[in-house]
């Protein structure tokens, strides 16, 4: 198994060299990516374990790749992420639940894939088509109603 870390951080120095320290050497730095697909192609797990955050595009993405997910239990993640459907939702800095979420998935490909597939159907209405179906819709009920 491999950690790949994508992103920048303010701690990455420090945990990088606690990677280092520990000759932790399936952990990856990768840094800002500009080739995000690709390497969800070759993810089995994504992750999003933030304090804070709105509507997260790296879970959006992850989900319309058919991945399952272990996120933190904050704003926007929850919103995308149900716990035991499509991911695990663990509450912030419980070490514990979130060991055995990736156990769980680590172990159990059918897991990994019925929960992949449950990811790719949920983020279905916020396809581009549907989003601009809705709007449409939107702007529709405003123009009608302006004109009564």
């Amino acid at each position: 198994m491999h950690c790949l870390i994508v992103g920048k951080g303010e701690n990455e120095e420090e945990l990088k060299q606690y990677v280092e320290q520990n000759e932790l050497n399936h952990i990856h730095f990768l840094g800002f990516r500009h080739d995000i697909p690709m390497i969800l192609s070759h993810s089995d797990i994504v992750t999003l374990l933030s304090f804070r955050e709105g509507l997260p595009r790296c879970v959006m993405e992850a989900m319309a790749s058919q991945k399952p997910l272990v996120v933190t239990n904050i704003r926007g993640s929850r919103d995308l992420v149900q716990h035991g459907i499509n991911g695990f939702v663990v509450d912030l800095e419980d070490d514990h639940a979130l060991t055995e979420s990736f156990i769980k998935l680590i172990r159990d490909p059918k897991l990994r894939e019925e929960m992949g597939q449950a990811s790719f159907e949920r983020i279905q209405p916020y396809r581009l088509e549907n989003v601009l179906l809705e709007m449409e819709d939107v702007y529709m009920r405003y123009l009608s109603s302006a004109r009564d």
